[in-house]
């Protein structure tokens, strides 16, 4: 067997590879470590993003939940004894509870349809007057409780007497449209109003929505919308900013092509919230949705 003498100068440079082989898995190892030190702490931030998401809706729905059953037990036991406007007044707030119910299970739905990918727009022809009309009908005993006026007017061209219809996603952009309204509702005084103005121009729909109740944070107006990400932010909050239902409608929004906007009002009294939805451009057979309503449960 012959062996190789190899020289000082070969040795070291074999050596030199070898170091270097040495430190490039060490680097490899680093690099690798720190993506798995990453992947675990997105993990655990998943698992508490999920965690805070199921909480919050125990406490959103809990509550609601749990005074319509009182409610209704009482009604379905006790109503010969109860006087009519007690029974009135049960009515009037199971509908509410039985409304909010509703509007955060909307939000819910939608945003685990966002989250998981698997949201796409169902498009028809909407009646512009009936589709507004129908939204504020909805709302009509919030906005009655604290006894709040929506103005509505149109900007430009008035349609109030005409049949214009619209093409878009009518569900989706419904349930935008209600959770601004609900939003100016929730943070408005009593005895106050709130500016629905509306315009229809070049087959793009404008919406602009101003109360005048308390105005978000600085801080908020940056942020409120944000980018969707995870179901994990409050359904709703004591301040105006933050909430599922702002978080879904920029979402909704972004995937009509449109645009959505806030800012504080001029006297620094209440927010005025701008929306812009372009007409659809798919295809679609005569599909008509009058009102939009078909498309909730």
């Amino acid at each position: 067997m012959i062996v190789h003498k190899i020289s000082d100068n070969e040795l070291l440079e074999e050596l030199k590879r070898r170091f270097e082989e040495n430190k490039k898995v060490v680097h490899d190892l680093q690099i690798l470590t720190k993506k798995l030190e990453k992947m675990n702490a997105k993990l655990i931030e998943s698992e508490s993003m999920k965690s805070n998401f199921i909480s919050n809706i125990k406490n959103e729905l809990n509550n609601p939940i749990t005074s319509v059953l009182i409610m209704a037990q009482e009604l379905a036991t006790n109503v010969e004894n109860l006087k009519p406007q007690i029974i009135s007044s049960m009515s009037e707030n199971l509908y509410l509870e039985l409304l909010t119910i509703d509007f955060n299970l909307r939000n819910i739905f939608i945003a685990a349809e966002i989250e998981s990918g698997e949201i796409k727009l169902d498009i028809t022809k909407v009646n512009l007057n009936q589709f507004i009309n129908n939204i504020i009908l909805e709302l009509s005993y919030p906005l009655k409780r604290k006894n709040i006026v929506i103005e509505k007017g149109w900007i430009g061209r008035d349609l109030t007497n005409e049949e214009v219809y619209f093409k878009t996603d009518s569900e989706k952009l419904k349930l935008v449209l209600t959770n601004i309204l609900w939003n100016s509702i929730e943070y408005s005084q009593k005895n106050s109003r709130i500016v629905f103005n509306l315009s229809f121009i070049d087959n793009v729909f404008n919406f602009w929505i101003k109360d005048f109740g308390f105005q978000m944070s600085t801080d908020d107006l940056d942020t409120i919308f944000g980018e969707f990400k995870h179901i994990s932010v409050d359904l709703t909050k004591k301040d105006r900013g933050k909430s599922l239902s702002l978080n879904v409608s920029k979402a909704l929004i972004e995937l009509l092509n449109g645009s959505i906007t806030v800012k504080t009002n001029e006297d620094n009294i209440g927010c005025t919230f701008t929306i812009m939805v372009p007409e659809s451009q798919i295809e679609i057979e005569e599909v008509v949705s009058e009102d939009g309503n078909e498309f909730f449960f």
